[in-house]
């Protein structure tokens, strides 16, 4: 489902039980995660930004922009992974972390900053980065 929605898919559902995780409590709980996103990132917007990933040590890293400077990484499941940011005019960015239950951290980047970054969680359940640039 999360990659359906980084492809721009407008809609995507939880395939029922017992082929998918239906209405699971982990079905549900990214459900909450993706509503948490919205309020960033409309993601019938979004466009697979393969470009801007440089490796994942382990597991896969799914990165989308929504082609004005705002990036959207999905990490699915224990991953590392290096992100090279075209950021030339190094904006002032807003960077939130949102996990398990769609909590989040964030943090606001100041410039000068550097444009490797590298990204990790450790959860089975994956997490999401958001950069968004602050104009």
């Amino acid at each position: 489902m999360n990659r359906a929605l980084l492809s721009g898919h407008a809609a995507a559902r939880h395939a029922r039980a017992p082929i998918g995780s239906g209405f699971s409590d982990r079905a549900l709980s990214n459900i909450r995660t993706i509503r948490t996103i919205e309020h960033s990132f409309r993601f019938w917007e979004l466009t697979p930004a393969p470009e801007i990933l440089l490796d994942a040590a382990v597991g896969n890293a799914y990165p989308a922009t929504d082609g004005r400077g705002n990036f959207l990484v999905y990490l699915d499941g224990p991953t590392r992974a290096r992100i090279n940011l075209p950021t030339k005019d190094q904006p002032r960015m807003r960077v939130s972390v949102v996990g398990y239950l769609g909590t989040q951290r964030s943090e606001v980047l100041e410039p000068p900053y550097g444009s490797v970054f590298e990204i990790s969680t450790q959860d089975d359940r994956g997490a999401w980065l958001l950069m968004r640039r602050i104009d």
